[in-house]
């Protein structure tokens, strides 16, 4: 039996690798956060997701001394302290300009919504609202 035909995708290499490139972009006039979460970091998708928020905002902001939420998975539920310690720089580490933070972890939005002062959401969401459909 050969390879499977099927392609499974992490969600920034299917927006990046198949998505981008179906929609026409509105580039928004904004600064926003963007975390990397440890998978995306492990594959090396970390520029894809990059690629992805600069297609769609002015200013993409990536704290310095931010690698990890600390929230380990769902650990975050249970020990509290280890995402607070892994993003007690955050807030301070995000201009005044910037009021929305994007990511591809759930576990990882709710840290860093918390820590930052911000709302971090789904970067699908910052895709749909600067895009639309190509046409003809």
């Amino acid at each position: 039996m050969g390879p499977s035909p099927l392609k499974l995708y992490d969600i920034t290499e299917f927006l990046h690798d198949v998505v981008l490139e179906r929609l026409t972009f509105h580039k928004q006039p904004e600064t926003v956060a963007l975390h990397s979460p440890c998978s995306n970091i492990h594959m090396g998708l970390q520029a894809k997701l990059k690629a992805i928020a600069e297609t769609c905002v002015e200013k993409v902001v990536i704290p310095d001394r931010i690698a990890c939420c600390g929230w380990v998975g769902d650990k975050g539920f249970t020990y509290p302290e280890l995402n607070a310690s892994a993003l007690g720089d955050l807030k301070g580490a995000l201009p005044d300009e910037c009021q929305s933070g994007y990511s591809t972890s759930r576990t990882c939005k709710i840290g860093l919504s918390l820590h930052s002062g911000r709302y971090y959401r789904s970067i699908v969401y910052l895709v749909d609202r600067c895009s639309e459909a190509k046409t003809g």
